[in-house]
């Protein structure tokens, strides 16, 4: 019975103000008069996170309900649904759930369910389209005159959007290239390394999306520690005012990038 961490957490990539998001896979053997053991279980678990200061996941992505804590056969029922019929709920939750990790327990029954959806999704022209045009709607904040195009935070200062607007679409397209190319990697650093020289990505394109990542998940941290040294709670608006005009320059350069491969994934479904 593996305990599953989804999404950041599964990808090792979580900072300060994250929610949790988790499931559970059970096997197939589970009977009825045990289901609400796993019941019990998944709320304890949950709610000793939300006391560490993991709040409880807003859209309901945990083990505590019932719809991801499920047998292992209805979970390759899940995946199979979401890779042959790409609605844009199903494209909502493979962001989620095909970034899954097992944390406690069996890991043959997760790792028997990912085998079989990359079966399903390499090479799958159809998904991979549909997984594209979805994960262009997070667009770097980069102007035509390479200017940053600023958002107002909740004190109306202007600020870049470092998580949906550049690092979450390095994590969309990571994922793309992974599960274009059957790789099981989860981790988005793993997912480029491993697609490199792929006919998915170039060597040197993955080589500039792995500097990228890295840079933003600096300017990330850094950021948030600014404010928690300040006594304010972390959050992912970046005044660009904060940073040097050096790592201004930098950024620009980063999104630029991301807006190429983004281009690239537009032009080619």
């Amino acid at each position: 019975m593996p305990q599953l961490a989804a999404g950041s957490q599964a990808r090792l990539e979580q900072f300060a103000h994250s929610d949790q998001d988790n499931a559970m896979i059970i096997s197939d053997k589970l009977q009825p008069q045990d289901a609400y053991w796993y019941q019990d279980l998944a709320t304890f678990v949950c709610d000793g996170l939300a006391a560490c200061g993991f709040i409880y996941c807003p859209g309901d992505i945990m083990a505590t309900n019932s719809k991801w804590r499920q047998t292992q056969s209805v979970w390759h029922k899940y995946f199979h649904k979401w890779v042959v019929n790409p609605s844009p709920q199903a494209l909502l939750n493979s962001s989620v759930f095909f970034d899954l990790t097992t944390v406690h327990g069996d890991a043959s029954l997760l790792n028997e369910v990912r085998d079989k959806m990359l079966e399903k999704t390499k090479n799958n022209s159809l998904f991979i389209a549909h997984l594209s045009r979805n994960a262009l709607a997070h667009r770097p904040p980069l102007g035509f005159f390479r200017g940053f195009v600023l958002v107002e935070n909740g004190d109306n200062e202007k600020v870049l959007d470092l998580k949906h607007n550049g690092i979450a679409p390095i994590v969309d397209l990571a994922r793309i290239y992974a599960l274009q190319e059957g790789v099981a990697a989860v981790n988005t650093l793993a997912r480029l390394q491993a697609v490199a020289g792929t006919p998915s990505l170039t060597k040197s394109m993955a080589r500039s999306l792995i500097d990228a990542f890295e840079f933003l998940g600096y300017l990330r941290l850094s950021h948030q520690a600014r404010l928690l040294s300040a006594g304010k709670k972390p959050d992912n608006y970046l005044p660009p005012k904060t940073i040097s005009r050096l790592e201004q320059e930098h950024l620009k350069d980063v999104f630029k990038v991301i807006k190429t491969l983004q281009n690239n994934r537009q032009v080619a479904y």
